[in-house]
């Protein structure tokens, strides 16, 4: 802090540009005037992303710090996960009205499952009359109504919604927003009028990513001329994907997901040729049902034929590769996708054998894009493909005999799902290649030998048990508490046999800010499951300091707690 004190103002302020408003008040607020002095002189227009903030922390931004300069706040980001359960309505004690947030730009909200604070939240978004990015994803309580406040803000150029609860497109959108360039809207839509409904309420629509069931999209009678670039996950509508993408003459970039369509090469290159004369770029995965008792091999080769065409490799150079499994035992299909592989999450069952339409078949063997892999599918990869980025994993350990070949790192990875079956102490091993792992979720049925033989890797913060067979009693939640990985342990996800264990661990655990626990065994019936549920938050309410905050799964078996 001395030397800091010897740099010019405008070398502080070149530093503060590199923080994260939450990290910069945390380490500068309230060191001395001056400093106090420039960070608010700094702050005309700030960013606040709470995500992995902590209670402590949290509490002493909207108490102390945020008052002076909400009304500065240009891009704010809540979290209801379990890293910060209650953060929302935390937040909106401190500024109940939000109309404080006049020049608030970008807004991300992320697991709001109560339909009360999402609907104050809603009411009051209209007072966000210069918002211009909009996020709400992940779990959220969402109704069709909302669509109208959205589509009302007269700045809104970006909007997302994923992953949402009780979504229905039958009455809405309502209001035509003339300033949405960019929609995604990620849960299935089944309702037949909604997608003609969305375009027509919002014509100068240029992106547009959406989940679609069988919607009629033969209903569209209008051209829309401003889309450029279009990314669907489509499930047993080819004739309505035909006509939604007539309607598109100035696509640019088209990316497909299709479930139980066989739309071969043939039929692509007519599609394209007459609707999309100007589309560059082209994605596609396709997962193709087939039956029995045929030769695989055969089908293949006259799969990738249509493929194979002067459209496919000279006019455009737009390959395809398409995997099956040999085994008549486990026939699963085939999988088709353009090359190279450009998702970031590997979620559909390869099979091993593969063959394209590449000059070089080893062509496009490295998978950089997939960030997110599930190593029971990963397994069955000819070990000539490889995923050498991958930020989250699933393994049973031990693994296949090619996983090194097919992983050749784990240096970036930050999230293990790990299923151990055996006492094979190789695993730390593992855990050593591992440098960035943040969080772990261990799935085993020797927890006891697990924790007493002191596994260690310094950078995990966030440990699920989850999935462990069995509950947590005294034993256990000692061993976990003296066991390296216990002693950093920031998160926690776990399913005790009392509610003493919860106090055990919450006062013994000096890292833990988060807990999410399940106590005793689940119940079947919901009724029961929710008064259980309701004493044991009234049990920790009395038993715990007041500052901690203790919520409900809407929709499981487990308690949240925020702790500090």
């Amino acid at each position: 802090m001395t030397n800091l004190e010897y740099l010019a103002n405008e070398l502080l302020f070149d530093l503060f540009e590199y923080l994260n408003g939450v990290d910069l008040l945390r380490a500068f607020y309230g060191l001395n005037y001056r400093l106090n002095n420039l960070l608010f002189n700094y702050f005309q227009s700030c960013s606040f992303d709470f995500r992995y903030v902590s209670k402590t922390d949290f509490d002493f931004l909207c108490k102390q710090c945020l008052p002076s300069i909400v009304d500065q706040i240009v891009v704010l980001r809540l979290w209801d996960d379990d890293e910060t359960p209650g953060q929302i309505n935390d937040f909106l004690s401190h500024y109940s009205t939000l109309n404080q947030l006049i020049n608030l730009q970008s807004l991300s909200l992320s697991k709001i499952d109560c339909e009360q604070t999402m609907n104050e939240i809603m009411n009051k978004l209209c007072h966000f009359s210069n918002l211009i990015h909009l996020n709400i994803v992940d779990s959220c309580h969402f109704e069709a109504q909302h669509l109208d406040i959205i589509w009302s803000l007269p700045k809104l150029r970006h909007c997302k919604l994923g992953k949402i609860f009780h979504m229905y497109l039958s009455e809405s959108p309502r209001v035509i927003s003339f300033s949405l360039v960019n929609v995604s809207i990620w849960y299935s839509v089944d309702d037949r009028a909604s997608v003609n409904r969305l375009l027509k309420c919002t014509p100068n629509l240029q992106h547009l990513s959406m989940s679609l069931i069988d919607p009629n999209c033969d209903q569209i009678s209008f051209s829309i001329p401003s889309m450029k670039s279009l990314k669907i996950f489509v499930e047993d509508f080819a004739s309505s994907l035909k006509s939604l993408l007539s309607h598109m003459i100035n696509l640019s970039k088209l990316n497909v997901n299709i479930w139980d369509i066989h739309l071969d090469g043939y039929r692509w290159e007519k599609i394209i040729r007459r609707y999309l004369p100007k589309l560059k770029i082209f994605q596609f995965s396709m997962s193709i049902p087939l039956r029995n008792n045929i030769d695989c091999e055969q089908k293949v080769d006259e799969i990738l034929n249509s493929f194979r065409t002067d459209f496919w490799l000279n006019e455009h150079r737009w390959f395809v590769r398409c995997h099956w499994n040999p085994d008549e035992d486990d026939f699963s299909g085939y999988y088709l996708y353009t090359l190279p592989y450009t998702s970031n999450i590997l979620s559909h069952r390869m099979g091993k054998c593969f063959k394209s339409t590449c000059p070089n078949e080893d062509d496009y063997s490295s998978y950089d894009c997939v960030q997110i892999l599930n190593y029971s599918f990963a397994s069955r990869f000819d070990s000539r493909l490889f995923f050498p980025k991958l930020h989250e994993l699933s393994l049973t350990f031990p693994s296949e005999e090619n996983f090194w070949s097919i992983i050749p790192t784990l240096d970036q990875l930050t999230i293990l799902h790990l299923n151990i079956e055996n006492d094979d102490d190789q695993w730390q091993t593992l855990l050593d290649k591992t440098p960035r792992l943040y969080s772990l979720e261990l799935t085993s049925n020797s927890i006891t030998n697990m924790l007493a033989s002191q596994i260690s890797n310094k950078s995990i913060r966030r440990l699920d048990f989850e999935y462990i067979d069995g509950l947590f009693n005294e034993e256990t939640c000692n061993a976990l508490i003296h066991s390296p990985l216990g002693i950093q342990c920031e998160l926690l996800t776990i399913k005790v046999e009392n509610a003493t264990n919860i106090i055990l661990l919450i006062n013994y655990m000096k890292n833990l800010r988060a807990l999410k626990v399940q106590c005793g065994d689940e119940i079947s019936s919901y009724q029961a499951r929710e008064l259980e549920k309701d004493r044991l938050v009234e049990w920790l309410q009395q038993h715990l300091p007041l500052t901690c905050i203790i919520s409900k799964e809407t929709y499981g078996h487990f308690i949240r707690l925020w702790i500090r």
